[in-house]
């Protein structure tokens, strides 16, 4: 399969031509045109030189959405071992700065209209910082180390004066390893770092809290007259089917919907969930996150290796137990999932 197929590589040539060219010049008509085809849009032969926001050219609009439709299906194809030349990665890479443009336009405008604004303000977006492509990360690694940046269509270094605040979901580690994730920039980043506890580890230093946490989730869902009644009921079903030591993969957003279901459904059943996610990964991460309790983990571990090997006597072999022992570990009814 091609990296790039001919009209996606017309376009994108058309794209990356455009950030280049001078917008008040017929050049960037013929672009737009050679980039759209067919959904060009007949207009103006210039810019308007009036400054109006909320007059906004049609084809750029189809540009953008355009360009965001291309760079999706090209990241899939890089994420998917597809090889690319350096010629076309260069091409992918303008595509990526020209859709940042477009979605990042306001901000840009708010620097050179908005006296006194800090440069760089608009890099807050970066709300997954585990997303950004390695292209990306190569541009704000030279702007954190050189604190200049250069305008788009401008050769004038620019001097940098904010900052970046970043967030992710992701184990950076596990992407630095990957190799989709650069250290150098890793490094860059992580001069003050927060580190947001799961809701299994508050519950775990402050079990107290999960009274509260449901009860202001029922608040939020039913409304206050029916709020303590909703409170009990769901305080009781966890207590009695999930216990304290229930990992919450899904944190407070898994809770609210425990709380919607055994409102709506009288239980939850989250097991659903993490067979998606898988038991051996489910395993690991509940091992790592130290949510499980010695019998809890034998009695998973006999499982997995039972899933391995298809024999009590073999599985009592490899862990060093007795045969009954692991008989009366292993549940029959994961070893599927942890075949999976």
């Amino acid at each position: 399969m091609a990296f790039l197929s001919a009209a996606e590589r017309s376009f994108a040539t058309a794209t990356a031509q455009l950030a280049y060219a001078n917008p008040f010049l017929p050049e960037r008509i013929e672009l737009e045109r050679a980039a759209l085809g067919d959904e060009f849009v007949e207009g103006a032969p210039v810019w308007t030189v009036r400054i109006d926001r909320e007059v906004q050219n049609p084809n750029v609009a189809r540009l953008g959405a355009r360009a965001g439709e291309v760079a999706a299906g090209l990241r899939e194809r890089l994420a998917g071992g597809v090889a690319a030349s350096d010629a076309d990665r260069l091409l992918y890479e303008d595509l990526v700065l020209y859709l940042l443009y477009h979605r990042y336009e306001d901000d840009w405008w708010a620097l050179v209209t908005e006296p006194g604004r800090e440069p760089g303000a608009c890099w807050e977006r970066f709300d997954e910082i585990g997303d950004v492509d390695a292209a990306i990360q190569v541009k704000l690694l030279r702007v954190l180390q050189s604190r200049t940046f250069e305008r788009l269509g401008d050769t004038a270094p620019r001097e940098f004066r904010g900052k970046i605040i970043a967030a992710t979901n992701r184990d950076l580690a596990a992407e630095i390893q990957a190799g989709r994730f650069r250290p150098d920039f890793y490094y860059r980043l992580c001069a003050d770092m927060i580190t947001t506890p799961t809701l299994a580890e508050q519950l775990r230093d402050s079990p107290g809290e999960l009274p509260n946490l449901v009860l202001f989730l029922a608040r939020r869902i039913v409304g206050e007259p029916e709020t303590e009644a909703l409170a009990a009921e769901v305080e009781a079903w966890i207590a009695e089917r999930l216990g304290r030591d229930y990992p919450w993969p899904g944190n407070v957003r898994e809770l609210e919907q425990c709380v919607r279901n055994v409102m709506i459904r009288g239980e939850y059943r989250p097991q659903e969930l993490r067979a998606a996610d898988g038991a051996r990964s489910a395993l690991g991460r509940d091992v790592t996150g130290g949510t499980l309790t010695a019998d809890e983990l034998l009695a998973r571990y006999c499982t997995l290796v039972y899933a391995q090997t298809g024999s009590y006597l073999e599985t009592a072999r490899r862990l060093g137990l007795d045969r009954r022992t692991v008989k009366s570990k292993v549940d029959l009814k994961q070893v599927e999932a942890y075949r999976a």
